[in-house]
This record gives structure tokens, sequence and C-alpha cells, in this order.
């Protein structure tokens, strides 16, 4: 999948991510959501995730670049338990081996148990479906790369079956997020504790519907 999109002064071009993006990706989701914690659990861990993504069959990631490299990605999981099984169970021992020496400190253990803990915690009615992970490159946030990103995404999971996903990383004070979410049409359904300090907005997005 590779087409392209107008984006400023340059061509952007959307294409399927590969694993050999996972470093880069890595560095953006790092970069881009500097309020999140995965990224305190090491770059060994957050691109080793990056990478399952890429190679997983109950995920669409989606690249976009520009002549100066990866401008932005959007991650989305068909069936988030599924693909969490399956990265147990493929990397699960690489995980464990990379996230080993963040463990020292209680906070970053936290950081593990809650996200341990997330997934189940969900109520039973969410979409199976859920973005897990959607930046852009600091600079180029008013291309319409975003915009791009989802809409292509959201039509290969129509193709896919998928009928609703979950976006639940919208930090609640960002005004500018939450407004790029309504106005694609995605409907706020709730807020709630992300990590022991903070909160998310959670989004709900029918694929298929107008936006």
């Amino acid at each position: 999948m590779s087409h392209g999109v107008e984006g400023g002064t340059s061509a952007v071009r959307l294409r399927a991510a590969g694993a050999d993006d996972a470093g880069t990706l890595a560095r953006l989701m790092s970069d881009a959501i500097s309020w999140g914690r995965l990224g305190e659990l090491g770059a060994r861990f957050v691109t080793l995730l990056h990478r399952h993504i890429a190679e997983s069959p109950f995920a669409v990631c989606l690249v976009a670049e520009d002549d100066s490299g990866v401008a932005g990605y959007i991650a989305v999981v068909t069936d988030t338990r599924a693909f969490h099984r399956d990265f147990l169970r493929r990397r699960g021992l690489a995980a464990a081996w990379a996230i080993l020496p963040s463990l020292r400190r209680p906070e970053r253990l936290r950081v593990v148990l809650r996200g341990l803990r997330h997934f189940p915690a969900a109520p039973r009615d969410d979409p199976r479906a859920e973005a897990i992970s959607f930046a852009v490159r600091r600079g180029v946030v008013t291309r319409g790369i975003g915009s791009a990103l989802f809409r292509a995404a959201m039509a290969e999971l129509a193709a896919k079956g998928v009928e609703v996903v979950k976006f639940a990383t919208v930090e609640p004070t960002n005004e500018t997020a939450n407004a790029f979410y309504r106005k694609l049409g995605c409907e706020l359904v709730r807020t709630e504790p992300f990590y022991r300090d903070s909160f998310v907005n959670v989004y709900f997005y029918r694929v298929g519907g107008s936006s």
C-alpha cells in the first residue's frame, strides 16, 4: 500500500510500516507524545513493541514520509487482547529482558503494572479495535498528515471488517488533539484514569461513518 498526499511544499507518501521502521517510530512516539509513560520503559522495549506492531497480523500500521523522512505514523490493532497475547507469546522474553533495567525504579515498575491492568480493566462493551499510537513529527502538524493517516488507516480497517475503533490516549487538556478527533467524527465517550497521576479522553470512531 503506497500513495501520495498533498502536504505543504513537499509531497507526502503513505505506506505500510515495516520492521526496519521500528526504531524511527519509537523515537517519534517518545518525542511527539512526551506526556505518556511508555517511553519510561526504555528505548529497547519501545522499539521491540513497534517491531511487533509492524509485523503483527492484528495491527494496521501506516507511515507518512516526506523529503525529510518519516513525518508521522498511526498504529491500530484490530483486536487488542489478541494483539497483546501474541506479543507476549512471540516477544515476551525479549520484552522482559528489555525492561528489566527500568524496573530498578519504583515509579517505572508502576508503569508496567498499570499497563498490565489497563486492557483487562477496559469495559467489556468497548470496541476490540484500538489505536495504540498516533504521532506526527513536530513542525508538520498543520499539513494534514494526521488526517491523511487517520483516513487511510480507517479505510484499511473497514476492509478488514472493523466497525468501531477506540482512541484512548487523548490528553484532556490538549485542546488541539481533542478538536482534531472531533473534526474527524470521533465521539467522546468518557474520561478515565490512565496512570496514577493522569487521565485520558476516550473516543470511539465508527468506521465508514461520515467524518
